[in-house]
C-alpha cells in the first residue's frame, strides 16, 4: 500500500475560488499552467492552484491523502498512462512531476486534507 493524492470535496469552500469536478477519491495528477498564471494561484484559470483527474481530466482544488494498493513503479506507470489521456505530449518533466506527486503523498498521513498552489502544497486539515 502506498499513500496517493485524490480528489475530495472536504473543505471546499475554504478558499473562495475553490472549485471540484473531479470524482471522489479519484488520483489527481499536475496539470498543463498557462503562462499568465503560472505564478499566481488566485489568478482567473485556476491552473496553478488545481490538480487534474486521471480518469475525468477535470480539476480541483482540494485534495486528500489515500491508499492504494500499489507499488511506486506501478503508480507512475498509472500516471503516466493517464497522462498520454489527456491527449499532451509527454513532456520531459512527466516522470519528474509523476515522482514529485509520490513523494508529496508519503509526506501526509492518510486522511490529510491538501490544496495546491503555486507548486507547493500544504495541509488545510489533519488527518482523522
Amino acid at each position: 500500500m502506498i499513500n496517493v493524492i485524490a480528489s475530495t470535496v472536504k473543505t471546499q469552500g475554504f478558499r473562495r475560488n475553490d472549485f471540484c469536478f473531479v470524482p471522489e477519491d479519484e488520483p489527481v495528477m499536475i496539470g498543463v499552467v498557462c503562462d499568465k498564471d503560472a505564478k499566481k494561484p488566485d489568478g482567473s484559470c485556476g491552473c496553478s492552484r488545481s490538480l487534474v483527474g486521471f480518469g475525468c481530466y477535470k480539476a480541483t482544488t482540494t485534495v486528500k491523502i489515500t491508499e492504494m494498493d500499489l507499488t511506486k513503479e506501478q503508480y507512475i506507470t498509472m500516471y503516466i498512462n493517464s497522462w498520454l489521456g489527456t491527449g499532451y505530449p509527454i513532456f520531459k518533466d512527466t516522470a519528474l512531476n509523476a515522482e514529485i506527486m509520490f513523494n508529496a503523498a508519503q509526506r501526509y498521513p492518510k486522511g490529510t486534507i491538501l490544496e495546491y498552489r503555486a507548486g507547493m502544497f500544504s495541509a488545510r486539515s489533519a488527518a482523522r
